[in-house]
């Protein structure tokens, strides 16, 4: 896939990259910051993952939901 392409799906789902490391929608990033996660500080989305397990929270857990979805989409492109 080339780079056009690709920022073409990056735009088309209002995805924001996360020190060129994983990638969240605006959504996500909202719902993380009300929550004061440090989402930027993990090197993964499966970091993330990890670490939103600690929560019991249903917005956390659908945002997570979200994450595990889009990760496991991404590696199975590969």
């Amino acid at each position: 896939m080339d780079k056009d392409s690709f920022q073409k799906i990056v735009d088309d789902h209002s995805l924001v990259s996360v020190n060129d490391r994983y990638y969240l929608t605006h959504k996500q990033v909202k719902v993380l910051e009300q929550f004061k996660i440090p989402y930027r500080d993990f090197k993964s989305a499966k970091d993330l993952l990890f670490y939103l397990n600690y929560f019991d929270d249903e917005e956390l857990d659908e945002v997570a939901l979200e994450i595990a979805s889009y990760s496991y989409y991404q590696e199975m492109q590969k």
